[in-house]
């Protein structure tokens, strides 16, 4: 382990805006990067967004990317992603809220009203853009 924390995770729209080349998404993971901070890939997010990405040679750069690592959903999680699935209405918006509960950390979302309903209100979201 590098000691390193998770200190973003990118949600499926993130995700998708770094395979169509976002100048916002690249810029947030190197600011995050260079702050020596590990950002996290929820992978139902991940496999939402394999199907709405055209770039996937860009999609495998950014899974092995050192800076990156692929947060995978734990027996644990069923009850809050159920939880913050009955809040948000959608599961993979579901697993970066909890992922970002888990880790203390940021969302980076290119909808980010989608977690206005989480209990801070939203107020750990970056808007992209």
């Amino acid at each position: 382990m590098t000691g390193r924390a998770i200190s973003l995770i990118l949600d499926t729209s993130a995700i998708v805006a770094f395979t169509n080349e976002s100048i916002d998404v690249g810029e947030t993971i190197a600011e995050a990067r260079d702050n020596g901070a590990l950002i996290g890939l929820p992978v139902v997010c991940l496999v939402k967004s394999g199907r709405a990405v055209r770039d996937h040679d860009r999609l495998h750069y950014l899974v092995s990317d050192p800076a990156t690592r692929v947060l995978k959903c734990r027996r644990a999680h069923w009850q809050p992603m159920t939880e913050a699935y009955d809040q948000i209405g959608r599961v993979d918006a579901a697993s970066a809220a909890v992922s970002a509960f888990e880790f203390g950390a940021y969302i980076l979302s290119g909808v980010p009203d989608v977690y206005r309903h989480l209990d801070d209100g939203g107020d750990s979201v970056i808007p992209i853009g």
